[in-house]
C-alpha cells in the first residue's frame, strides 16, 4: 500500500489494474481518503491505495506499484503487510449478530435468528455488500427511516400507498425495512452489480420481491421519471454532494430526504450545501463521528 496525495492516489488506483496478468495474482485494490469507512485517520486531501496480491507475487506487485507511482510523480513509499490465513467466513460470522437498531427493528443474519418477538425483523447476509446495521451510519439510516414512517402515520399518511428510494443499497436492509415498516414499495439502486445481486438474495430470503426492486445505476438521473415519498442515501459525504440535484428531484414535495454518511467535522459545509429553499432540516443524528440528517423538500 502507498499513501500520498489524494488525486494522484486516486489516479494510480485507477491504472493499477495494469499490473494484473489475469492469472489472479491481484485479488483486490482499495481506495481509501478521508470520508470512506476504513480511511478515516487520513489527512484532508490525502489518499492511501492498497493492492491485495497472492503472497508470492508481493514483491513483482511491490515493484510495479513503485513504478507507477514514479510514472504519476510521487515519491511515497510502498509498504508490505501480510495478512495471514483463517477463516474469514467463520470470522466475519462471528463478528456479526442480531442487532436491535431504533424502536422497533431488529436485523438478524440467517445464522443468529431469534424467535419472534415484538420487534419486526430484517434478515441480512450481507455476502460482499455494505450495510448489516453494525456501522454508525447504517443505523442513522434505519433510525432516521423508522422515524419518517411513524411521522408519515401520524400526519395521516396512508402507508401503503408511499414509495421509498433507497440509492446505495449495498445488502438492501433500508429498502426491506421501508417494506417491513409499513411503505408499499421499495427501489434499491446501486452502482454495484455485486452489491445488487447480494441484495436480490436477501430480499428473497425476507420473501419480499413483491414490493423490493433492485436496479444497477450510477445515479438518480438514470431512473425512470419519479418522485418517492422518502428517499434515503447512506453514502460517504462527496457522493452525496455529487448527487444533491438528482436526489432532491427524486423527492415529492413535502417527502422526506434522509441522508447518513458525513463525518461530523464536514456537517457545516454538508449543511450549508444541502439545506436551501428546496429542503428544511427536520433533525440530525450523531453517532461516533457520524452524522445524519432527515429534510423535507417544500417546494
Amino acid at each position: 500500500s502507498a499513501e500520498l496525495d489524494l488525486a494522484i492516489a486516486e489516479a494510480i488506483a485507477d491504472a493499477a489494474s495494469e499490473l494484473d496478468d489475469d492469472s489472479g495474482r491481484l485479488l483486490g485494490i482499495q481506495s481509501d481518503d478521508a470520508t470512506t469507512m476504513t480511511g478515516r485517520d487520513l489527512s484532508p486531501g490525502r489518499g492511501r491505495m492498497t493492492l491485495y496480491v497472492a503472497p508470492a507475487a508481493a514483491d513483482d506487485m511491490a515493484v510495479g506499484l513503485a513504478a507507477l507511482l514514479q510514472r504519476y510523480g510521487s515519491a511515497a513509499a510502498v509498504t508490505q503487510t501480510r495478512i495471514e490465513a483463517e477463516d474469514w467466513n467463520a470470522t466475519w460470522k462471528a463478528h456479526f449478530r442480531a442487532l436491535d437498531v431504533g424502536e422497533r427493528l431488529r436485523i438478524e443474519p440467517p445464522w443468529d435468528r431469534h424467535p419472534p418477538g415484538d420487534r419486526i425483523v430484517v434478515v441480512v447476509d450481507p455476502g460482499m455488500a455494505f450495510g448489516t446495521g453494525s456501522h454508525e451510519t447504517t443505523r442513522m439510516a434505519a433510525i432516521l427511516l423508522e422515524r419518517a414512517v411513524d411521522q408519515a402515520s401520524h400526519e395521516g399518511r396512508k402507508l401503503g400507498e408511499m414509495a421509498m428510494l433507497d440509492i446505495g443499497t449495498g445488502s438492501g436492509l433500508l429498502a426491506m425495512a421501508a417494506v417491513q415498516l409499513g411503505i408499499g414499495r421499495a427501489i434499491g439502486v446501486d452502482n454495484d452489480a455485486v452489491a445488487v445481486a447480494s441484495a436480490a438474495e436477501n430480499v428473497a430470503l425476507n420473501d419480499l420481491g413483491h414490493s423490493v426492486t433492485l436496479v444497477v445505476a450510477d445515479h438518480p438521473n438514470d431512473l425512470d421519471a419519479g418522485v418517492y415519498s422518502v428517499v434515503v442515501a447512506n453514502i460517504i459525504s462527496s457522493v452525496l454532494l455529487r448527487l444533491r440535484a438528482g436526489l432532491v428531484a427524486r423527492t415529492e414535495i413535502g417527502g422526506q430526504l434522509l441522508l447518513s454518511g458525513v463525518l461530523a467535522r464536514e456537517r457545516d459545509v454538508f449543511i450549508a450545501a444541502f439545506v436551501d429553499s428546496d429542503l428544511t432540516l427536520l433533525q440530525e443524528l450523531d453517532l461516533g463521528e457520524w452524522k445524519g440528517f432527515a429534510l423535507r423538500r417544500v417546494r
